[in-house]
Protein backbone atom coordinates (compact mmCIF):
# COMPACT_ATOMS: atom_id res chain seq x y z
CA UNK A 1 0.00 0.00 0.00
CA UNK A 2 2.91 2.31 1.17
CA UNK A 3 4.67 1.60 -2.47
CA UNK A 4 1.26 2.44 -4.50
CA UNK A 5 0.88 5.24 -2.61
CA UNK A 6 4.71 6.56 -3.46
CA UNK A 7 4.29 5.85 -6.82
CA UNK A 8 1.18 8.48 -7.17
CA UNK A 9 3.04 10.94 -5.34
CA UNK A 10 5.88 10.95 -7.66
CA UNK A 11 3.43 10.75 -10.21
CA UNK A 12 1.18 13.77 -9.20
CA UNK A 13 4.95 15.56 -8.28
CA UNK A 14 6.15 14.78 -12.12
CA UNK A 15 2.89 15.90 -13.61
CA UNK A 16 2.88 18.81 -11.82
CA UNK A 17 6.18 19.58 -12.76
CA UNK A 18 5.36 19.34 -16.59
CA UNK A 19 2.42 21.27 -16.55
CA UNK A 20 4.52 23.98 -14.88
CA UNK A 21 7.00 24.03 -17.29
CA UNK A 22 4.71 23.89 -20.46
CA UNK A 23 3.16 26.60 -18.93
CA UNK A 24 6.55 28.60 -18.73
CA UNK A 25 7.17 28.25 -22.19
CA UNK A 26 3.74 28.60 -23.47
CA UNK A 27 4.14 32.43 -22.24
CA UNK A 28 8.23 32.56 -23.06
CA UNK A 29 6.91 31.88 -26.89
CA UNK A 30 4.50 34.55 -26.30
CA UNK A 31 6.31 37.40 -25.28
CA UNK A 32 9.01 36.83 -27.40
CA UNK A 33 6.45 36.87 -30.63
CA UNK A 34 4.87 39.81 -30.79
CA UNK A 35 3.86 38.99 -34.99
CA UNK A 36 0.34 37.51 -34.21
CA UNK A 37 -0.66 40.25 -31.47
CA UNK A 38 -0.08 42.86 -33.80
CA UNK A 39 -1.71 41.25 -36.77
CA UNK A 40 -4.71 40.77 -34.63
CA UNK A 41 -4.52 44.08 -33.80
CA UNK A 42 -4.03 45.77 -37.06
CA UNK A 43 -6.76 43.62 -38.49
CA UNK A 44 -9.01 44.60 -35.81
CA UNK A 45 -8.52 48.28 -35.93
CA UNK A 46 -9.10 47.79 -40.53
CA UNK A 47 -12.19 45.81 -39.63
CA UNK A 48 -13.53 48.43 -36.98
CA UNK A 49 -12.96 51.28 -39.97
CA UNK A 50 -14.53 49.09 -42.64
CA UNK A 51 -18.10 48.59 -40.37
CA UNK A 52 -17.71 51.96 -38.30
CA UNK A 53 -17.32 50.17 -34.93
CA UNK A 54 -16.25 53.54 -33.12
CA UNK A 55 -15.73 51.94 -29.83
CA UNK A 56 -13.20 49.37 -31.35
CA UNK A 57 -10.73 51.93 -33.76
CA UNK A 58 -10.78 54.30 -30.11
CA UNK A 59 -9.62 50.81 -28.07
CA UNK A 60 -6.76 49.66 -31.09
CA UNK A 61 -5.56 53.10 -31.66
CA UNK A 62 -3.09 55.78 -30.39
CA UNK A 63 -4.39 58.96 -32.04
CA UNK A 64 -1.63 61.85 -31.01
CA UNK A 65 -4.26 63.85 -32.52
CA UNK A 66 -6.53 63.27 -29.72
CA UNK A 67 -5.11 63.31 -25.92
CA UNK A 68 -8.54 62.23 -24.09
CA UNK A 69 -10.48 59.24 -25.47
CA UNK A 70 -13.62 60.86 -25.73
CA UNK A 71 -12.68 63.37 -27.56
CA UNK A 72 -11.47 61.13 -30.19
CA UNK A 73 -14.49 59.10 -29.78
CA UNK A 74 -16.25 62.55 -30.65
CA UNK A 75 -13.84 63.35 -33.92
CA UNK A 76 -14.41 59.43 -35.73
CA UNK A 77 -18.35 59.29 -35.00
CA UNK A 78 -19.61 58.56 -38.71
CA UNK A 79 -16.12 57.63 -39.54
CA UNK A 80 -16.79 54.57 -42.02
CA UNK A 81 -14.68 53.51 -44.97
CA UNK A 82 -14.79 50.06 -47.08
CA UNK A 83 -11.65 48.35 -46.33
CA UNK A 84 -11.98 44.95 -47.59
CA UNK A 85 -9.71 42.10 -48.64
CA UNK A 86 -6.52 42.85 -45.86
CA UNK A 87 -3.89 41.17 -46.30
CA UNK A 88 -0.41 41.87 -43.83
CA UNK A 89 2.28 41.45 -45.92
CA UNK A 90 5.20 41.92 -43.35
CA UNK A 91 6.13 43.32 -40.65
CA UNK A 92 9.54 45.44 -39.78
CA UNK A 93 10.81 45.71 -35.87
CA UNK A 94 11.69 49.74 -35.55
CA UNK A 95 11.94 49.18 -31.86
CA UNK A 96 11.37 46.63 -29.62
CA UNK A 97 8.26 48.00 -28.72
CA UNK A 98 7.20 49.88 -32.49
CA UNK A 99 6.92 47.86 -36.26
CA UNK A 100 5.94 49.47 -39.37
CA UNK A 101 3.29 46.72 -40.72
CA UNK A 102 2.99 46.32 -44.29
CA UNK A 103 -0.26 45.30 -45.81
CA UNK A 104 -2.61 45.65 -49.14
CA UNK A 105 -6.32 46.32 -49.06
CA UNK A 106 -9.08 47.57 -51.42
CA UNK A 107 -10.09 50.83 -50.32
CA UNK A 108 -13.56 52.06 -52.17
CA UNK A 109 -13.09 49.74 -54.63
CA UNK A 110 -9.08 50.25 -55.15
CA UNK A 111 -6.29 48.20 -53.91
CA UNK A 112 -3.54 49.76 -52.38
CA UNK A 113 -0.19 48.70 -50.51
CA UNK A 114 -0.08 50.99 -46.33
CA UNK A 115 1.87 50.66 -44.11
CA UNK A 116 0.85 51.70 -40.55
CA UNK A 117 2.89 51.93 -37.36
CA UNK A 118 2.01 49.70 -34.45
CA UNK A 119 3.08 50.73 -31.01
CA UNK A 120 3.20 48.70 -27.48
CA UNK A 121 1.62 50.80 -25.25
CA UNK A 122 0.17 49.98 -22.26
CA UNK A 123 1.04 46.57 -22.89
CA UNK A 124 -1.21 46.51 -25.54
CA UNK A 125 -0.20 46.72 -29.45
CA UNK A 126 -1.99 50.00 -31.03
CA UNK A 127 -2.54 51.66 -34.51
CA UNK A 128 -0.43 55.04 -33.81
CA UNK A 129 -3.14 57.10 -35.84
CA UNK A 130 -1.93 61.15 -36.50
CA UNK A 131 1.90 61.00 -36.75
CA UNK A 132 5.08 59.13 -36.66
CA UNK A 133 5.14 57.86 -32.67
CA UNK A 134 8.26 59.65 -31.21
CA UNK A 135 10.90 56.53 -30.97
Amino acid sequence: MKQKLGIIVVLLAFAAILTIALIHDSKADAAGSPEEAIKTTVLAYLNSVNSGDIDTMVEYTDDLRFPDKSIQKQNYEGLKQPVTDIVIKGMEPLTPTSYKVDFSATINGATEDLALQVVNKYDKWLVVIGQQQQQ
